[in-house]
């Protein structure tokens, strides 16, 4: 999400949140998603060594590409402009 993702959500986050809430909203959210890191990275470590590299890559795949079309089939997501 740091490559592509990142600049759009920042953006958004400083288009719908209002300014005072910004900085408590924006914290709040980089520390959800620093947290999950290890937590993404221990489960990718088992993973692979219980069914190889490659089903962990196919099955991570399948669900970053599900999760990011269930994300623009929402109707909130759809509705933004």
């Amino acid at each position: 999400m740091f490559n592509f993702g990142r600049p759009l959500w920042s953006n958004l986050l400083q288009e719908k949140i209002p300014n005072e809430q910004l900085g408590r909203v924006s914290s709040i959210d980089l520390l959800g998603s620093q947290s999950l890191m290890p937590v993404g990275m221990l489960l990718a470590g088992w993973a692979t060594e219980t069914i190889g590299p490659s089903p962990v890559f196919l099955i991570g795949g399948t669900i970053t590409a599900l999760l990011g079309l269930l994300a623009i089939l929402h109707p909130a997501i759809r509705g933004l402009d």
